[in-house]
């Protein structure tokens, strides 16, 4: 009896290990497609509330460069956290299509 709840213990565990694992690929996935998505001319949001369109998006550096009234300023382009509609790290890709 006590090997048989230890293995169910041990099959759930790593069938929840499984799913979260998944969760995640696909949120990063989710991430990727947005972060590709961006081309100059697109309006976004900052993490600080600045409002700018970007100017420049290096792949290569991973960055991108925003002009916010005359000012360019450079951001990292990869970020750690994601919600469904905006990437809210150093920019926020709320971005609005012209």
């Amino acid at each position: 009896m006590q090997g048989g709840s230890l293995l169910i213990m041990l099959v759930l565990m790593v069938g929840l290990m499984y799913f979260m694992s998944r969760s995640q690929k696909k949120q990063y996935q989710k991430r990727m497609e947005s972060l590709n998505k961006l081309q100059k001319g697109n309006e976004v949001i900052t993490i600080g509330g600045l409002y700018g369109t970007i100017d420049e998006v290096d792949t290569d550096r991973k960055t991108v460069v925003l002009d916010v009234d005359g000012v360019y300023l450079t951001f990292e382009l990869g970020s750690d956290q994601n919600s469904s509609s905006c990437i809210r790290r150093n920019l926020s890709y709320c971005y609005r299509r012209r």
